[in-house]
């Protein structure tokens, strides 16, 4: 179990990863839903993330839906295909996820808590994000070490301290 969640967590960063990549407007390998399509639509959807840094994750997720809504049917068909897939995923994760929370705890469980609903906001930035989960961290790290250590643990390893 403990690896399963570990790549479940693995997989859920790895997700991050990219869609902060994509954010930031890096190139990087395209999302799949734009297999085959010209040069052209791919620049255009790359422009979607300049200057993302200040946009919500909600802003940015109804800006890729308009600019999808405006591509040809193969794409959409693609997209919406690819956004179940994400969804399924994300599904999964999070499962996984509360299975490895269980054994923390309460204080640990409560953090996790708070962390989850700071990731899951769709009206922060990335980098009110980040800068909103260093600062509990930081928190939690003063006033309750013990908690800190098996909210990483959990993080490190993908499952509760055995």
């Amino acid at each position: 179990m403990i690896r399963q969640c570990a790549i479940a967590l693995i997989a859920l960063v790895a997700l991050n990863a990219v869609t902060a990549q994509q954010q930031r407007g890096q190139q990087g390998q395209d999302p799949p839903f734009l297999q085959g399509a010209s040069d052209s639509v791919k620049s255009s959807f790359r422009t979607l993330f300049q200057n993302s840094e200040s946009m919500t994750e909600k802003q940015m997720d109804d800006k890729v839906n308009a600019w999808v809504g405006q591509q040809s049917q193969s794409i959409q068909s693609a997209y919406k295909q690819f956004k179940q897939q994400m969804d399924q995923m994300k599904a999964q994760a999070k499962q996984q996820h509360q299975q490895a929370v269980q054994g923390l705890s309460a204080a640990a469980k409560k953090a996790d808590q708070d962390l989850t609903q700071i990731t899951d906001n769709t009206s922060l930035t990335m980098a009110d994000k980040n800068k909103q989960i260093g600062a509990y961290l930081q928190n939690l790290q003063r006033t309750n070490p013990s908690a800190a250590q098996e909210i990483q643990r959990v993080m490190q390893m993908g499952g509760p301290p055995q």
